[in-house]
């Protein structure tokens, strides 16, 4: 088993079932960009492969549309820079999977120019890959074997839930459960804390010539994860003004906002506020608990105070979901909280949760995410890792 691992808090992840994986008669490797979880793989005597630039002029450079990918899009990197990161990610990829019988590789997400070569390199030697994502459902993880989001096998194929039962006693078990223990995103907290890790990474790309993957420094990317404190403060929060509609910004630089919409925060606003307007409501606007881009925050003020509406740092996602009339959103999964509530809710760029209309919100839920809590600490049992080794379309097709 092969697994793609971008940093420490995913190996904290995918690690969880290492030990369920070898008493299933298969080894784990880990191919990664990132020294810390190289590092920290081989301290725990597992097979890693860290790309790095070592033989890069060995390497003939693979041609691809570079303007698509999402680092480009968010300006993390340039085209020549994705050219370089996915040509070394697929030929380390390509050396790791010729050595060796690989029945699957896991990548969470799948967004980065070494996740796209990793899987490529994979999807051209006929080898098995499933991509992983939050379902930002507590207890839940999404998993296909195309991508994430809008580009999962689910999403072009949303049909393949009306061809499968569920028990509607159980979604609503498990819809009471969820209004209950709703909280603040758990990665959202985890957004304004420095990480050792970034310093670890720093040695890798300084003494062992490990590729970096931003044109961004260490310094820069080190300190916006503890700036959040100061941004937060450069906003106001006010009276909620009822009736309202509920437009949720998303991080900056999300893959959702790059891949998956021709629009991002400020045209969302835009068009929220008209949307407002026509039907006579108040417009509020939360600001992502992770956003960590000043300027782009500076930018959300000024847009929500020309549209003369409210701009809430904090407060709590579901209640805000609740009490409003409408809501919209670009495809923030927030979307997912007021389609789980029976809001008003619209879309503005690709979403999987648009198309959960009816029946098919419970069969996502119930039949489709697997029963993982990605925050977890316990390691997975042989019989839950056994699941990974099949799709979700695979596990529908029994009974749960």
């Amino acid at each position: 088993m092969v697994f793609y691992i971008d940093n420490l808090e995913r190996y904290g992840f995918f690690s969880r079932f290492f030990d369920a994986i070898t008493g299933c008669g298969y080894r784990v490797s880990i191919i990664t960009a990132s020294y810390s979880v190289y590092f920290k793989s081989r301290l725990k005597k597992i097979d890693a492969h860290v790309v790095s630039d070592v033989d890069i002029l060995k390497f003939e450079v693979i041609n691809q549309d570079w303007s698509s990918f999402h680092e480009v899009k968010a300006g993390y990197q340039d085209e020549s820079m994705a050219s370089k990161l996915y040509t070394v990610s697929y030929c380390f990829a390509d050396r790791v999977f010729a050595n060796r019988y690989v029945k699957k590789c896991f990548i969470f997400n799948g967004s980065s120019s070494v996740a796209k070569a990793i899987a490529d390199c994979a999807k051209d030697r006929s080898v098995e890959t499933l991509f992983f994502e939050l379902a930002n459902i507590p207890g839940k993880i999404f998993i296909d074997p195309e991508g994430v989001n809008a580009k999962s096998l689910l999403y072009k194929n949303i049909g393949i839930l009306d061809e499968v039962e569920v028990d509607y006693e159980e979604f609503e078990r498990w819809k009471s459960g969820y209004l209950s223990s709703c909280l603040r995103p758990k990665q959202a907290a985890l957004a304004s804390k420095f990480r050792f890790e970034y310093l670890i990474d720093w040695v890798g790309f300084c003494f062992f010539r490990v590729l970096d993957q931003s044109n961004k420094s260490y310094v820069s990317r080190g300190l916006s994860k503890v700036m959040r404190k100061s941004i937060v403060a450069e906003t106001r929060d006010v009276r909620i003004v009822k009736p309202y509609l509920l437009f949720p910004c998303q991080v900056n630089n999300d893959t959702q906002l790059t891949l998956n919409s021709s629009i991002g925060n400020i045209e969302g606003i835009k068009i929220a506020s008209e949307m407002a307007k026509s039907a006579s409501l108040e417009l509020l606007v939360k600001l992502h608990p992770a956003e960590t881009d000043v300027d782009h925050v500076r930018d959300i003020c000024h847009q929500v105070n020309y549209c003369d509406g409210t701009l809430l740092s904090k407060g709590d996602t579901l209640e805000l979901v609740y009490e409003s009339d409408k809501v919209v959103t670009i495809n923030s999964s927030v979307g997912l909280m007021a389609v789980i509530l029976g809001k008003d809710v619209e879309f503005l760029g690709e979403s999987i949760y648009s198309q959960l209309t009816g029946d098919r919100l419970s069969k996502f839920i119930i039949r489709y995410l697997l029963d993982v809590d990605y925050f977890s600490k316990e390691d997975l049992s042989i019989e839950i890792t056994k699941s990974f080794f099949r799709s979700s379309f695979e596990s529908m097709a029994s009974p749960k």
